[in-house]
């Protein structure tokens, strides 16, 4: 017995209180594989965010797919709020066995995993209509990383399997107390940012940047130590911003392209063939929960926004001009400065650039429409439900079947 899976009694029925999933029983991992010979296996998963976020309904979702597809032989253990392991530390400790699987973030450790934070200036690449640039950049990503050996050397390398690449967030845009649509009026605002990527951006366009955590955050708003805060809707109601910003733009400034599902490499490579299988199966669900859970937050910020006394506005063209003029130089740029390991920067780039645009249309062939750039396109675009169905399915014949271990 392989001594990397830990066999123990199932977790009791709590650990299994699953919220059922809205895109209905035809998106659970089929029971294709074999699961009659498996042992009871349990998965510790840490996470940085509390047990009500994005990626607590992606694993709702997940868990309850593996384990219908198991028979309940596949159970989890669940370490939310950095109970175990915080975001910093996240790809460390799930490469030293902490935990088994948890959310990493190559932004967030780009000295370990630097070939993936390097791709994180990819992030403007999809499509700035909501939410096909969601759906259509986090399944190109999934696409991309599922398939570019650089990628799985790097995470090999620090004893990790990327199970589920996600593209968290579309873009990033401003919640301000002043207006701030065109170039003129962004020259020496005072904006937090979150990562060298977004302040750079900032610069680029006049503004200051100023690092303030998410803890630091409300304050910050609040005393006007910033003029506006660049996240995207869900942190804007997750933070509590909505009570103090009255102006929200939607900007163009790059999305997030970093998150992974992942695996400690050492603990996916023991574990029998049918277990790899049905994780495999389910890991769409994962996905899809995540974004399920995100297009919440941003109904409510498109619903509830007005009676917050919040305007939406419309970008002026010099100011979007001007952020995708960086972008542009940013990206030509990235062949020149590739970390080691990158074996063909330029074919590196590329290929990412073709998935990008390769699944634009297929996502926008299943529904999901392409709006203009108007305030009222942006909060119709907010306040519309959106079924996941028909890009869970997508996904899972079109990328995680065609990859399934065998």
């Amino acid at each position: 017995m392989k001594p990397s899976i830990r066999l123990i009694v199932a977790l009791g029925a709590a650990a299994l209180a699953l919220t059922p999933s809205a895109c209905g029983s035809g998106s659970d991992a089929e029971a294709t594989a074999d699961a009659s010979s498996l042992e009871p296996i349990t998965i510790r998963y840490a996470d940085f965010a509390d047990d009500k976020n994005n990626t607590a309904e992606g694993m709702r979702r997940y868990s309850e797919a593996v384990s219908k597809a198991s028979g309940g032989k596949i159970t989890f253990e669940y370490f939310y709020s950095g109970s175990l392991l915080g975001a910093n530390d996240m790809a460390e400790g799930v490469g030293n066995n902490i935990a088994d699987m948890g959310i990493v973030n190559s932004t967030y450790s780009p000295q370990l995993l630097p070939i993936g934070n390097w791709a994180s200036a990819l992030g403007s690449l999809p499509s700035k209509s909501f939410p096909v640039g969601t759906l259509q950049g986090s399944a190109a990503t999934a696409d991309f990383t599922l398939n570019n050996a650089d990628l799985a050397e790097e995470a090999a390398s620090k004893n990790l399997f990327m199970l589920g690449p996600l593209y968290a967030i579309q873009q990033f845009d401003l919640l301000c107390t002043k207006p701030v649509t065109t170039l003129q009026e962004a020259e020496g605002i005072r904006v937090r940012t979150g990562g060298q990527t977004w302040s750079k951006e900032a610069e680029a366009v006049g503004m200051t940047p100023v690092p303030l955590t998410g803890a630091e955050l409300f304050e910050g708003f609040q005393r006007g130590i910033v003029d506006c805060a660049m996240v995207h809707p869900p942190a804007y109601i997750g933070f509590n911003l909505w009570e103090i910003g009255d102006y929200y733009t939607p900007t163009r400034f790059s999305g997030w392209n970093a998150f992974n599902l992942a695996m400690n490499k050492e603990f996916w490579d023991g574990l029998p063939l049918a277990a790899r299988q049905i994780l495999w199966d389910a890991t769409p669900q994962f996905l899809a929960g995540f974004h399920a859970k995100n297009f919440e937050f941003y109904k409510r910020f498109g619903d509830e926004a007005a009676s917050k006394g919040i305007k939406f506005q419309q970008v002026n063209q010099g100011l979007s001009d001007a952020i995708a003029a960086y972008q542009k130089t940013q990206i030509e740029s990235m062949a020149g400065n590739a970390p080691a390991g990158v074996t063909d920067p330029a074919r590196f780039v590329q290929d990412y650039t073709d998935a990008i645009e390769r699944w634009r249309e297929p996502v926008v062939a299943k529904g999901y429409p392409e709006r203009g750039d108007s305030p009222s396109d942006w909060q119709q675009a907010f306040q519309t439900d959106y079924d996941l169905q028909p890009w869970i399915d997508m996904i899972k014949t079109e990328i995680y079947d065609k990859r399934r271990p065998s």
